[in-house]
Order: structure tokens, then sequence, then C-alpha cells
């Protein structure tokens, strides 16, 4: 009783398993992003997304000193600990605690404290001060960080952690044809 429509069984794994599995037209979303949805490695993708955030503030806090929700993180030696603006509201998943790192000026920084709704601290004592000052951005997921190596430690699809980012989370596209 229904008018003929188009058929599509195949997203983003899909089309890289041939035309036979198309039927009338495919359906891409993860790989628009450069993510790898499948098992089977997909070539000619490449990470074209990027979630960083500005440091807010940067501080110095002696050996001892407790950080965080509840004091979540003791700090085991004096440490300068950077404030970015980002948190679980904007998208960062709570697990990225211990699943991921920051990029700050190139260079792989823990995190510590938890993530709280809009703020997440950063390790940056090994760090030159001059790479990390105030509105200096440290990158959570991009090409340092893919983000299919931290779904897979939290036991999630790639796509379900950039569906979290949230509308409050300023977007630019840039680039593209």
């Amino acid at each position: 009783m229904l008018p003929a429509a188009p058929i599509s069984l195949a997203a983003s794994s899909g089309v890289y398993m041939g035309e036979h599995w198309h039927y009338d037209i495919a359906r891409v979303g993860s790989a628009l992003f450069g993510i790898q949805t499948s098992d089977r490695p997909q070539d000619g993708l490449q990470p074209c997304y990027d979630l960083s955030a500005p440091i807010l503030a940067v501080a110095e806090h002696p050996a001892g000193r407790r950080v965080g929700y509840r004091g979540v993180t003791e700090l085991r030696r004096p440490s300068r600990i950077a404030t970015a603006a980002i948190g679980y509201a904007n998208g960062l998943p709570q697990g990225y605690m211990t699943a991921g790192v920051a990029h700050v000026g190139g260079h792989a920084v823990p995190l510590v404290g938890g993530i709280a709704m809009n703020m997440t601290m950063l390790d940056v004592t090994d760090l030159p001060a001059a790479l990390c000052p105030p509105g200096a951005r440290a990158t959570f997921f991009g090409a340092a960080q893919p983000i299919e190596p931290v779904a897979e430690s939290l036991g999630c699809a790639p796509n379900a952690i950039l569906t979290q980012i949230g509308s409050g989370t300023r977007k630019i596209h840039s680039g593209g044809t």
C-alpha cells in the first residue's frame, strides 16, 4: 500500500563492503569524520575532526594537594595544573579521564581531578610555561588523539562519543569542497 521507496542497508562500514550491499542508496555517517567503523580497516579515511578547548587558568600546587571533585586526585609532586573550558556537558565523556590524554602545544598531558561539567584539569608540569598560557588550546580528539581507541577503551562506538558533543559546544566547519 506504500509507494516504492529506495532501499538502503549500508551505513559507513557497508560502503566499503562492495556495491552489492548498497542497494539503491548508502548512508555514510562516521566515515564523513574519517572514523573507522569496521573491524576491517577502511582505506582513505583520515580524521577531520578536532575537539579542543581554551585553557582558562594555570596554577601551581604543592605535592599532596588534592584536586577535583571530592579531591579525587592527590598530586604526588609540586605541579602546574591548567584548567580547560570543557567537560562532560560539552561532550567529553567522564571516562575520558582514564581513556585519553589532552595535547597542548603538540605534547600529550594527563588529565587530573576528574572531568567536571564544563571544566577539565590537565597536568602541564612537564611542559614549558610558554606552551600553556591561558588562551592556549588543549586538544582532546583529533589527529594526535583519534577517537577510535578512546571509544574502544570506553566500550562504545566512536559515533556515540561524537554525538555526545553538545549543542552548547561551538562547532567550526572549515576546509572541504
